[in-house]
Formats: structure tokens, C-alpha cells, sequence
């Protein structure tokens, strides 16, 4: 957690922003138009729009990585297909493998450790010169940058699908189709290479008849025990991967260090990453955490200039940066910056509340099934966001009048603790809150012993009726009643057959 934790102010020219390349050009025009038009500065005011934005993206970050982070809670039932909020996505958010889980050792620790990596690149930066560090991390953002960027296509890919299949009532695969890769031992012994039968023509029917016929008949059933490896996608998967790709080559081609809009998208897809992978299992952990960085970022920012320093130096896209002057004359520009750091540890404990008040759902309707497209309520991830966006605001006022750069973390950690606190204690939930636990590996999730819906989640839906709950025109109700009826013959014709035979006797 090396990010830079503070908002303040420094020069740049627009000429270093790649203005050579197409997308540096593009960049250029577009600050331009949007921070130096006058009916801006006239009305909204370019200070004010550039903190709206950093705002907005703050927003979208922490907002899209706490949805990201949800898992099926303990206190819920498994995705179930027959119900008719079910997409296939439901069954990704099972925890098969433990993520990044934050510890109360690991809490003590982490800032003395961010502390050190922090000071080990100021100390660099100010013998060695800040270009030679820079160049040393850009090797490492290139793989951040597919990996972070390629998780965001991805994972908003398959919410669009989700809704949409939804909405509209069309299949959840034939908008996101989901596969397995194979990496399996050749015990047959086929020959070296990809299968010949894919390369005979399929211009026709016929021949697409001809090649399907002779896939299947040269393909055979592989045995689970040979089976080493499965890999299962979606097609956002794919999709992210390409764009992954993509984008990491422009960002090491056109200079995306310094080139705001590259900059602030590969920040926002790091966030969401991190706010995806990093999970506090309780609140007491979460609570140190976000104490022990207030006090982290105040020594740095007001005791030292190790912070400023390093954010201003050390060209690494540790942080979300935003114009609010420009000059077209002199081609300078003044930029405000927000270091990662601050969304994503607020944004950790942010996560957290939305779990929570999933769990609280699940716990006020018992033995519902887990699905992403349920709606709940969230008085606690609202309030924790409440917190964030006015601290934020406030941060980002005090910055604009004293001049100074602000530790953000002093304002943006106490008002997320009091605004989700206050809510519990109004709630009388402090203590459910306060004990509240998701250690992966302690869960013991309920089993369902058929594969229907419960009654009581597809009351949440709307597809039973409160007055009638045994309603005989439900589609699963009316399943279960034929194999009641049915299991009712099977007894009787048993009783009859023992009456014959006493009778023989």
C-alpha cells in the first residue's frame, strides 16, 4: 500500500504528455476544451469541475470494486437454476479460491511496511533522480495494467449481459457464453499438432455437416483422472483479455504516466482489482486498518515531505490525477492529484459494509438462494459511502484554500468509522456488526436438498402470491406436488400387493 495519500497541487506542461503520438494529441485537445472553455469558468468554475470528477470517479471505483468483492454469504442458500433471478455469473461468486485476506497481524504491519517502501523510493528519487525509478516501475505496470484492466472489461461485461438477459427474458448464454479450456494427458496418442479435422472447408453446409462428423468421431470422452487442468470463461473474460492487451501496449507506447486520461483509467481499474482481492474479514480488523493509515498519512504528508516528494517525481500511476488550470499560451497546465491509496482503503472497509447488509438480508428471509440480480437493502454501504464522499469534499475544500497538501486519510477514515457506527448504534446493530465474521475457510454453507426454489425467495420476487403461498399454478410447487402424488400410488400400489399376498397365503 506504497499509494500517495494526499491532494495537493503541481505544474506540468502539456508538451510532455506525449503530444507527438495521436492519443497525446487527443488528450491535449481535450483538456483544452473541457478546462480552459470559458462558459466553464464562467459557470461551473474549473476548480470545482476538476474536484467533481475526482469525486465521480471515486465513486465509480470504490462502488464497482464492493460490488465485485460480494460472495455468497453464510446464512444463504446456493444459486439455484430454477429460480428466475438465476445467471450463470450467480455461481462465480462461490468461494473456491481464498483471496487476499487481511489478518490483524497483517493489519499491524502493513503500514510499516508501506512506510518503508515509501521511504526506500524517496531516498531513491533524491540520489538517483525520479526518471530512473519511474523507469524501473513501468516495467512492473505492464503487467498491472493488462491484469487490472482485463478484470474491469470483464467483470463489466457480464453485469450488462446479466441485466439485459434479465430484462428481456433471453437466455444468459447467448449473450455471455461461458467455456472450459482442457489441459489433459494424451493417453490415446494422437499426433503432434492441432486436430486435421479442423482444417478441412466448411464454406458449405455440407461440407460443415462432413467436418462436425468427423470432429466427433476422432474426438473421444477425456477420463476426469487425466484431466490436469480446467480453465472456465465467459466471453467478458475474453474480451477483457484483448482489451488488456490493448491497452497495455498504449499505455507503454504513448507515455501513460503522463497522460491524465491513460492515468486515471488504468487508476480506477487498479482499484477495483484491489477492492476485489483484498478482503478485512470482520469489523475490529477493518477498524485498525483504516486507524493505523489516519495516523500513516498524517506523519507523511505533515511531518515529512516524503509524500509530496515521491507523487510528484516518481511518474507511476499510483494515483488519480486531474487538470483545474490550463493555459493554452504557455501550454501549462496545474494538476490535482489523489493517490490510490485513498480509495482504496476506504473502499476496503466500504466493501465490507456491503457484504454486511447482504448478510443482513439473507439473515431477514431465511433459506433464499444467493443471486447477484437480488436486490436488497443498504443502509450500511450508504452510509459508509455518505462518509467517504463528504469527507472527500471536505478534503478537497481545505486543499483548494490553505494551498497545502492534505493527508486525505484525515478526514476520509474517521468520517466512514462515525457514519457507519452511527448507523448501527441507531439501528441497535453495533453488536451484530461489531462481531460479524467471513473467514472463508469457516463457512459451512447450506445445502439444498432439491434443486427447486424456496418458497420464501420466490416470495421475494414476486412469483408467489403472500395470500395463496401454495399457489397451484406455481411451476415448481406443482413439480413437487406430482412426486408428492406420485410417491402417494407408489404406496398404495405396495399396500395393495401385500393384501394379495397375505389373501394367497
Amino acid at each position: 500500500m506504497d499509494n500517495v495519500s494526499t491532494i495537493f497541487n503541481f505544474t506540468e506542461k502539456l508538451g510532455g504528455w506525449g503530444a507527438l503520438a495521436p492519443i497525446g494529441n487527443l488528450t491535449d485537445e481535450i483538456t483544452y476544451l473541457v478546462f480552459d472553455n470559458q462558459l466553464i469558468k464562467t459557470t461551473v468554475g474549473i476548480t470545482n469541475l476538476s474536484q467533481l470528477l475526482l469525486i465521480y470517479m471515486s465513486i465509480f471505483a470504490i462502488t464497482l470494486g464492493s460490488y465485485a468483492s460480494i460472495q455468497i454469504p453464510p446464512n444463504a442458500l446456493p444459486p439455484s437454476e430454477d429460480h428466475p433471478l438465476f445467471d450463470p455469473t450467480d455461481k462465480d461468486c462461490m468461494p473456491i479460491e481464498k483471496g487476499q485476506e487481511i489478518s490483524t497481524g497483517i493489519a499491524l504491519i502493513l503500514p510499516v511496511l508501506a512506510g518503508m517502501a515509501l521511504l526506500c523510493m524517496y531516498y531513491f528519487a533524491k540520489k538517483h533522480g525520479g526518471d530512473t525509478i519511474s523507469y524501473f516501475f513501468s516495467k512492473y505496470v505492464i503487467i498491472i495494467s493488462f491484469t487490472s484492466v482485463s478484470f474491469m472489461i470483464g467483470y463489466v461485461y457480464n453485469n450488462i449481459c446479466r441485466n439485459i438477459a434479465n430484462k428481456y427474458g433471453i437466455q444468459p448464454n447467448v449473450l455471455n457464453k461461458r467455456y472450459a479450456i482442457t489441459l489433459s494427458e494424451d493417453v490415446t496418442i494422437h499426433p503432434i499438432g492441432i486436430e486435421p479435422e479442423l482444417a478441412l472447408p466448411q464454406d458449405t453446409e455440407e461440407e460443415r455437416i462432413i467436418r462436425e462428423e468427423k470432429l466427433l468421431e476422432n474426438r473421444e470422452p477425456i477420463s476426469p483422472k487425466n484431466q490436469l487442468v480446467n480453465v472456465y470463461l465467459t466471453s467478458g473474460n475474453v474480451l477483457g483479455y484483448f482489451v488488456g492487451i490493448v491497452f497495455s501496449v498504449l499505455f507503454k507506447y504513448y507515455n501513460g504516466e503522463n497522460n491524465w486520461i491513460l492515468n486515471n483509467i488504468l487508476g480506477v481499474c487498479v482499484v477495483v482489482t484491489g477492492i476485489k482481492s483484498t478482503k478485512v474479514p470482520n469489523f475490529k480488523i477493518a477498524t485498525i486498518l483504516l486507524t493505523l493509515f489516519f495516523v500513516y498519512d498524517i506523519y507523511f504528508v505533515f511531518g515529512t515531505d516524503v509524500m509530496v516528494t515521491v507523487a510528484t517525481q516518481v511518474e507511476i500511476p499510483v494515483k488519480l490525477i486531474m487538470p483545474h488550470y490550463v493555459n493554452r499560451e504557455t501550454d501549462e497546465v496545474k494538476l490535482s492529484i489523489l493517490g490510490l491509496g485513498d480509495l482504496a482503503l476506504p473502499g476496503i472497509f466500504i466493501a465490507l459494509c456491503l457484504r454486511f447488509d447482504l448478510f443482513r438480508h439473507h439473515g431477514n428471509f431465511p433459506n433464499t438462494e444467493f443471486h447477484l440480480l437480488q436486490r436488497f437493502e443498504r443502509p450500511y454501504f450508504k452510509a459508509a459511502m455518505f462518509g467517504y464522499v463528504s469527507t472527500l469534499l471536505l478534503t478537497l475544500k481545505v486543499a483548494e484554500i490553505y494551498k497545502v497538501g492534505q493527508p486525505a486519510l484525515l478526514y476520509l477514515c474517521p468520517g466512514i468509522i462515525i457514519s457507519v457506527f452511527t448507523t448501527a448504534l441507531s439501528k441497535r446493530e453495533f453488536g451484530k456488526l461489531w462481531e460479524y465474521q467471513e473467514m472463508e475457510e469457516e463457512l459451512t454453507y447450506k445445502k439444498t436438498e432439491e434443486s427447486l426454489c424456496s418458497e420464501e425467495t420466490l416470495r421475494l420476487v414476486s412469483e408467489i402470491n403472500e395470500n395463496n403461498s401454495d399457489d397451484s399454478e406455481d411451476p415448481d410447487y406443482e413439480i413437487q406436488e406430482e412426486e408428492n402424488d406420485d410417491d402417494d400410488e407408489d404406496d398404495d400400489g405396495q399396500e395393495e400387493q401385500e393384501e394379495q399376498e397375505e389373501q394367497e397365503e
